[in-house]
C-alpha cells in the first residue's frame, strides 16, 4: 500500500483487468475514500470468468489490475430538484453511492428510492435502506418484486409502475436509473409520458458479460487499491 489516494465521483465505476485483454465493470457503492477502500457489490455468476472463477479464490491483500474513475453517472447538484432513483438488481450499487452524497449534503432534497427485484430473497441490502429510512426524514424508500413471494407484505409489480403512481407529474424531478437495459428502456418510455424531461433523467445500463449466466447471488468485495488507474 501507499499514500496515494484513490478520487472517484459516486456513481462511477471501475473496471477489473482479467488476462487475455478482458474486463469486467463494477461500480462503486459507497461514498467512502478511507484507507483507499472501494465497495462493490457483485453478482457471483455460476462459472462467471471474474466473479465466481477468480472473485472466490481472491484473499486479503491480494492484488488486481484496475483502472478507474469511469463513467458519467453521478448526482448533478447544480440542479436542485426532488431526486427519484430507481434500480434493479445490484444497478443498486451506483444508487446507493449516490444516495450517501446526497443524505451528506447541506441542502439535500427529498429523494425516493425504488430497488426492484424478482424475489424477496434478492433484497440483499434492504435493512441498511430501511435504516436510512428512520434517520433521514428526507428519504423515502419501496423496495419492489416483480414476481410474488410468500409472506411479502410490500409491492408486487415492476419498479416504473409503482414510480408513476407515487408521482403524477415527472418534469420537476431529476430521476436516476441504473440496472437492466430493459428496465431502462421501459422506464423511459413510461417516465416520459409522465413529464420527465430527458434532461434530467440519467442511465446507468448494466448489462452481463457474453455468455454468463444471469442466475446468481450476490456478494460483497472489498478491495484494497495502492495506485490510481492503473494497478499491479
Amino acid at each position: 500500500t501507499n499514500n496515494t489516494q484513490v478520487n472517484f465521483i459516486p456513481g462511477q465505476f471501475i473496471n477489473i483487468l482479467l488476462d487475455g485483454g478482458q474486463k469486467r465493470s463494477y461500480s462503486i457503492s459507497h461514498n467512502v475514500r478511507q484507507n483507499n477502500t472501494l465497495t462493490l457489490q457483485i453478482k457471483v455468476q455460476p462459472e462467471g470468468l471474474f466473479s465466481d472463477q477468480i472473485c472466490r479464490q481472491l484473499k486479503a491483500n491480494d492484488k488486481i489490475k484496475a483502472e478507474l474513475p469511469l463513467g458519467n453517472f453521478f448526482w448533478q447538484p447544480k440542479r436542485v430538484k426532488p431526486v427519484i432513483l430507481a434500480a434493479t438488481g445490484t444497478g443498486l450499487a451506483p444508487i446507493h453511492a449516490i444516495l450517501e452524497e446526497l443524505l451528506e449534503s447541506k441542502n439535500c432534497p427529498s429523494i425516493s428510492l425504488y430497488w426492484g427485484c424478482k424475489q424477496q430473497s434478492d433484497l440483499y441490502y434492504h435493512k441498511q435502506l430501511l435504516k436510512l429510512t428512520k434517520t433521514h426524514s428526507v428519504f423515502n424508500y419501496k423496495p419492489v418484486l416483480s414476481q410474488q413471494s410468500q409472506n411479502w407484505q410490500g409491492l408486487t409489480e415492476y419498479i416504473y409502475q409503482a414510480l408513476v403512481k407515487d408521482h403524477q407529474q415527472l418534469d420537476d424531478h431529476q430521476i436516476y436509473l441504473a440496472g437492466s437495459p430493459e428496465m431502462i428502456k421501459k422506464s423511459q418510455q413510461i417516465i416520459s409520458a409522465y413529464g420527465a424531461n430527458p434532461d434530467f433523467v440519467f442511465t446507468d445500463s448494466f448489462q452481463p458479460a457474453q455468455g454468463s449466466n444471469k442466475k446468481g447471488i450476490f456478494s460483497s468485495l472489498l478491495t484494497r487499491f495502492t495506485k490510481k488507474k492503473q494497478f499491479a
